[in-house]
């Protein structure tokens, strides 16, 4: 009698001791859980996943209370691909770009409009980067400028562009630097033997011109009128850094 009654009891303690268990296993999930964007999923497979920098951004001494526009909205039709998601040094191209801006700047607004909702899914949980859309991304470039300018934040703001992943971080700082020099100019740019490149420093006076023109239009305009103007100026630097004119175009520009 008393062994019959002793097999019934050990069924509760055993499923009292598996629930403990799975209880535990569940709290150092929870606890150790961070979430991750799914190219953060992909990357984690790889040695790369430590060199995803926007998750693990590395700042510069002193961060500038400077916003930065990247238009990444086009067909990249010279490409051939999707530009934005090609592989370069073993991450995404507009991974690279992004990682460049955020090191000296505060935020990054990135304009998306092909396959946007790619991007904004890929820097989703990126609390420095905001994506605005452009769905008239087929009337060109300069419209996607004039999207984002809506966004801007601060006093001025840079323009790079969304296929350029060599731009030091330095000159970020050098443009700034040299604005702040010239209160009288309204734009800095890079010169890199004598050919002028990116980013674009600018401050936020320079909006009213660029909604102004056509969405068909360009940067070139913006920088001719004001260059122009009385009491408005385009400043350049001469900088050594061949990373102010290198974009990637076509597949061969991938080339080391």
């Amino acid at each position: 009698m008393f062994l019959c009654n002793k097999r019934p009891m050990a069924e509760p303690i055993k499923t009292a001791i598996q629930f403990t268990i799975v209880a535990i296993m569940v709290t150092i999930l929870l606890e150790s859980w961070k979430p991750v964007n799914t190219y953060a999923v992909f990357l984690e497979k790889s040695p790369l996943f430590s060199l995803y920098l926007p998750i693990h951004c590395k700042n510069m001494k002193e961060s500038l209370n400077i916003d930065c526009l990247i238009p990444c909205a086009g067909l990249s039709e010279r490409m051939g691909s999707w530009k934005p998601m090609i592989d370069y040094r073993g991450r995404p191209l507009i991974v690279q770009v992004v990682e460049k801006a955020l090191s000296p700047c505060q935020r990054v607004i990135l304009v998306t409009g092909y396959r946007g909702e790619e991007l904004e899914e890929l820097f989703a949980l990126e609390s420095r980067v905001d994506c605005v859309r452009n769905r008239e991304y087929g009337r060109g470039m300069f419209s996607s400028i004039q999207r984002g300018v809506s966004s801007v934040r601060t006093p001025a703001f840079f323009v790079s562009l969304g296929d350029m992943p060599e731009i030091p971080a330095d000159i970020f700082q050098t443009l700034s630097k040299l604005l702040d020099e010239h209160p009288e100019a309204d734009i800095a740019r890079p010169l890199h033997h004598g050919r002028p490149g990116h980013p674009v420093l600018l401050r936020k006076t320079v909006v009213p011109t660029i909604l102004d023109l056509p969405a068909e239009s360009n940067m070139q305009e913006v920088f001719r009128r004001h260059q122009n103007s009385t009491g408005q100026r385009v400043i350049e630097i001469a900088v050594s850094s061949p990373g102010t004119i290198y974009d990637i175009d076509r597949r061969e520009d991938l080339a080391d």
